[in-house]
């Protein structure tokens, strides 16, 4: 990356920046409740292991981790299912697509807004998607935090959406 004091991104990196920002905070939001619900499904169900993989030497437990949900049974794996799709309704958690998980679409966002920030980033670093996706997850998440760090005072949240700035202690003294 450019260690020179005067970097000036381009509208498309501070935007690509801002659309990571804003896809981070709805994965923050939504996976809490998300989680929160499969668990309490999955362990009221007390649902076990799939029969074929206990024969194949899977331990024969009660899945408790969402996670985990594609070891069940089918039958079991349907009424889960079934049940987080009612409790997504719920939740009120909305979703592009109905059926939809709204803890994957999120991930998916912020995955893709990854993907549009490195490429965005890429006439500075020299560095295509391609080239990053080849690292290992650490080094690719670590790219991605530094990008964010240089372009984080770049991005305004309130003018994006009209929000008034807060009052600073200087601008409400005297």
């Amino acid at each position: 990356m450019s260690t020179e004091k005067n970097f000036s991104p381009t509208p498309a990196m501070i935007q690509a920046a801002d659309t990571l920002f804003l896809a981070m905070a709805k994965h923050s939001l939504v996976e809490p409740i998300v989680l929160n619900y499969q668990r309490l499904i999955l362990k009221e169900g007390q649902w076990r292991v799939k029969r074929d993989y206990v024969h194949k030497g899977m331990c024969d437990e009660v899945v408790l981790e969402p996670d985990r949900a594609f070891v069940l049974e089918e039958a079991d794996f349907a009424l889960y299912d079934s049940l987080c799709k009612k409790a997504q309704i719920m939740s009120g958690l909305a979703v592009k697509k109905v059926g939809n998980c709204p803890l994957l679409e999120a991930k998916t966002a912020v995955s893709d807004a990854q993907a549009q920030l490195v490429q965005s980033m890429a006439s500075v670093t020299g560095h295509s998607l391609d080239q990053l996706l080849m690292l290992p997850m650490e080094k690719y998440q670590h790219y991605i935090d530094l990008s964010l760090r240089l372009l984080a005072p770049f991005v305004d949240p309130h003018k994006r959406f009209g929000i008034p700035k807060p009052a600073t202690a200087s601008s409400t003294a005297g």
